[in-house]
Formats: structure tokens, sequence, C-alpha cells
């Protein structure tokens, strides 16, 4: 059996029905284990733990419906619907944070991002006002904008040294959580 790529979640019947009995059976036999005798799993009691699970859970009606719901036997190749198949999104360059990164991070953000992946655009963006950034953030616009930052030694035409002065960053105050 070959499923294409990216399709194992929808179309394994393990995935899709087995494992979750499989789950809770095990989870019974773990309590039972902690009540009768007081110990957890560990190396020695571990396949005494599965086995009984996996003779309980794993019946032939079982996964002969992981078969059937997954379309293999029988044959239904409107077992799943279409509406699986819908691409993800892209999420691996958002940026969340409880508070916003200050501006030169921000900057350094969108040219990487523009590198990497130059067409996508990034949802739920809480930079600052302030900075206004194009689709595409060319270098030269970088470079002008991390020079009026708090990080515009990083840009500048004389090296820093040993003795020069810290950049100033503005104290960020982090209130507890609270919890409801």
């Amino acid at each position: 059996m070959c499923y294409p790529p990216h399709t194992t979640h929808i179309y394994q019947g393990l995935d899709v029905v087995v494992f979750s009995p499989l789950k809770v059976e095990y989870g019974k036999y773990h309590d039972q284990l902690l009540r009768d005798k007081g110990s957890h799993i560990s190396k020695e009691n571990f396949l005494t733990v599965y086995s009984k699970a996996h003779l309980a859970a794993l019946q032939p009606a079982l996964i002969r419906k992981a078969f059937s719901a997954t379309g293999l036997v029988p044959f239904n190749c409107n077992a799943i619907s279409k509406d699986k198949f819908v691409p993800s999104c892209n999420t691996s360059f958002q940026h969340f944070t409880p508070i916003p990164p200050p501006t030169p991070i921000w900057i350094m953000t969108e040219l990487i991002i523009d590198a990497v992946q130059p067409s996508m655009p990034i949802e739920g963006d809480t930079r600052p006002s302030e900075v206004q950034y194009s689709q595409s953030l060319p270098l030269q616009h970088a470079l002008s904008n991390l020079a009026t930052t708090n990080a515009h030694f990083l840009v500048s035409d004389s090296p820093i040294k040993a003795s020069s002065p810290l950049p100033k960053t503005p104290p960020i105050q982090l209130l507890p959580i609270r919890k409801a």
C-alpha cells in the first residue's frame, strides 16, 4: 500500500481508528497496576501491561472498522471527504510574543523572512506602528530603518569600541499573570 505524501494521518487505519481504543485500554491496565500494586510503568512491567491492552483493544472487528473507515476494504473513494486534503498554512515564520519585540528585531526578522520566503505575508503582525514596511523589504530600506533605532551601531560607519557606552534600551515592565 502506498499513500500520497503527508496523508498518512488520513489514510492509515491505525491513526484513524485503532490507536484511540488501544490508548484507552492501556490507560485502564496502567490504572489497575497502580491500584493493585502501587507501582508505575517500568521496563520490567511495560510488556505485561501493554500486552493486556493490546489483546483487549485489537479485536478483528476494530481492524475491519479501520479498513472500512479509510475506504480500503470495501473500496470506497468517498470515505474521506475532500476537505481533509486542504493544504495547511505555513506558520513557521509567525512570531507571537506577549510583548512586541523592539523595532530592530522586527527589521531583522523581515529581512530573514524576505530572504527565505519572499511572498509569505505575516499574519497577526504586532509590529510598532511607527515602522512601516513594504511587502518586500530591500536591504537598503532595512539599513536606513536600523540607523534610526537603538541598534544604530550595527550599521554605523564608525566601529563600536569597548569604551563605548552601552546602547540605551527602554525598560519593559512585565506584570505577573493573574490566574482566573
